[in-house]
């Protein structure tokens, strides 16, 4: 009847405070919303920060611009329009994909172990906060009124909701946390007991010596070892060893709340029970008193000793029942605990781009479909970064510039949009990746030439007569006629090697076909570019600049070329 007066006086509260409630309720399912929607929510930020007068990104661009009295680099760009495109380029990068890349994060979830994993859906958060307020409630309720003795029944109910959301929070933070660890440890065990079951002669010396891959390098580590394939998409201590310093955090706070609830209500007991018994002592000798019978003494004694049993048994079954009752209650707490560390083991991912690898996987069937979305995305920043880069030009175009690359560079405006600076990040990129394949083929080089021994100096021994190695003929007539005297040991040194430049193979000589001529490369990655190379007769880098040509081509509606009919 308590419990049922209490959930009385909450639905009255609750509807007494309409206003409270509906903000505080709106206010978590925002919040919500915003965490599941956060990478969106973001990008409608910064398009409308772009566009706030005078104190938006392309107003303090544009003044930047006038400032610099709107110099240009070597690409014709100015700093401004770059800067403005370089925020929807980070968007633009994510959804710049091809085919293969579906098969690339496949290939990583597969390799990290955690292919049939998932996030948490969108029903997790609010049942584990159901459940865990559900049960903070009790405590808060027996903890309330020790915060604040001379509280009132409102505040009361204030406060305890209060502490209850607060313990829910830290208990629902800790179970996550702890889970989330738990899933991790196993795919640690996992790796080192491969490790340690592998062959003692070509197992790595030290456990976890690998560096750590992205989703576009995953193919990588294809022969590599499966525990190392796992250590290279997972974060790991010095050692690869289980951690378990937030599971104990989350055993020690669980156990601490469970008995500290105990303990409390038992100690509640016993005040209730001493001032029980004294109440109904107090009635006993009252009923003893107004009665016109006046006992003998043996039978008040009896009288009394069964009174004072009567309330023992009574005050006994009660104390009885109410602990099974709070050990019920601490029980209820520590299986809700472990659902909700349970939900933390589940879902969630311990790879470092699992979660990326896995938004990709789950929401399309195939890579077709995820290159269609791709494309519709592209295609929408690309218009968003064209209205903001218009607005920017329109309103340099405003100012009055003073030097001639200003002028020139207003008049060329309307050539610079986004595609084009996609483009120019497009180049410098492959641009980066030959000089970095350069750098790695040196090095490559340097380690697979084997160290020669300098080669010894001749020595001419004692006593040898030393002979010219001239052509000249008078000079060796004047060395064969000389007397045989000792000469002392001299050391001839070796010419020094003179370094032979590589041949050009006609490949690299030759001059690199047109783009829009050549075979259709747009929908082949890297890996297929390179298993081409030869057929074709030219290098992975020169592939790689013809189909981001023919992208580009693509792009601008000049590639494939149309057959004209005859």
């Amino acid at each position: 009847m308590e419990e049922l007066s209490t959930f009385q006086q909450l639905t009255q509260y609750v509807m007494a405070n309409r206003l409270m409630t509906a903000l505080i309720f709106g206010g978590l399912t925002t919040f919500i919303l915003i965490a599941l929607n956060w990478d969106k929510v973001r990008y409608m930020a910064m398009r409308f920060w772009h566009g706030v007068p005078l104190i938006g990104s392309v107003s303090r661009l544009a003044r930047k611009a006038r400032i610099d009295n709107a110099a240009v680099d070597k690409d014709g760009w100015l700093s401004s329009e770059k800067a403005l495109c370089e925020h929807y380029y980070t968007y633009y990068a994510d959804v710049d994909k091809d085919p293969e890349y579906f098969r690339k994060c496949e290939d990583y979830l597969a390799k990290v172990d955690e292919s049939g994993r998932r996030t948490s859906p969108f029903w997790v958060v609010p049942l584990s906060a159901f459940l865990l307020i559900l049960e903070a409630v009790g405590f808060a309720y027996v903890i309330g009124p020790f915060i604040n003795r001379e509280i009132s029944a409102n505040d009361l109910q204030l406060l305890t909701w209060s502490v209850a959301s607060f313990l829910a929070l830290i208990s629902g933070f800790l179970a996550h946390i702890a889970g989330h660890q738990i899933h991790h440890n196993s795919l640690v065990k996992k790796a080192r007991h491969w490790w340690t079951g592998d062959d003692t002669e070509t197992r790595d010396h030290q456990i976890g010596q690998v560096k750590p891959l992205t989703i576009d390098r995953t193919y990588e580590d294809d022969k590599g070892t499966l525990y190392n394939q796992i250590l290279a998409r997972i974060a790991t201590n010095t050692d690869v060893t289980p951690r378990y310093n937030w599971i104990g955090v989350f055993v020690a706070v669980i156990i601490f709340i469970a008995v500290a609830a105990f303990w409390i209500r038992t100690e509640q007991l016993n005040a209730l029970e001493t001032t029980l018994v004294a109440d109904l002592k107090a009635d006993t000798s009252v009923q003893a008193f107004a009665s016109p019978f006046d006992l003998p003494a043996e039978s008040a004694a009896v009288n009394d000793e069964a009174s004072d049993m009567a309330i023992s048994e009574r005050i006994e079954a009660e104390h009885r029942a109410s602990l099974v009752t709070f050990v019920v209650l601490s029980v209820i707490y520590v299986a809700i605990q472990m659902i909700a560390l349970w939900l933390g083991i589940v879902y969630g991912f311990a790879g470092r781009h699992s979660k990326r690898a896995y938004e990709l996987t789950s929401k399309f069937d195939n890579a077709d479909d995820m290159v269609r979305w791709m494309e519709q995305e592209k295609s929408r920043i690309s218009s968003h970064a064209d209205h903001k880069l218009r607005m920017l030009q329109h309103k340099v175009a405003g100012y009055s510039m003073a030097s001639s690359t200003a002028q020139a560079s207003q008049r060329t405006a309307k050539n610079r949009d986004f595609v084009s600076f996609v483009h120019i990040k497009e180049e410098q990129k492959l641009d980066s990746l030959q000089r970095q394949r350069e750098r790695n083929l040196r090095v490559s080089e340097i380690e697979s030439t084997p160290a020669e021994a300098s080669p010894k100096p001749a020595q001419v021994e004692v006593g040898m007569p030393v002979v010219a190695t001239t052509a000249d003929p008078v000079a060796l007539a004047a060395a064969t006629a000389a007397p045989t005297e000792p000469v002392a040991s001299v050391a001839t040194p070796a010419a020094p090697e003179v370094p032979v430049a590589p041949v050009q193979t006609a490949a690299t000589e030759a001059t690199l076909p047109k783009a829009s001529e050549f075979d259709d490369l747009r929908a082949l990655a890297e890996e297929e570019l390179s298993l081409l190379a030869e057929e074709f007769e030219l290098t992975v880098e020169q592939l790689l600049k013809i189909k981001s040509t023919q992208l580009a081509l693509a792009k601008a509606g000049r590639y494939p070329k149309q057959e004209v009919p005859a």
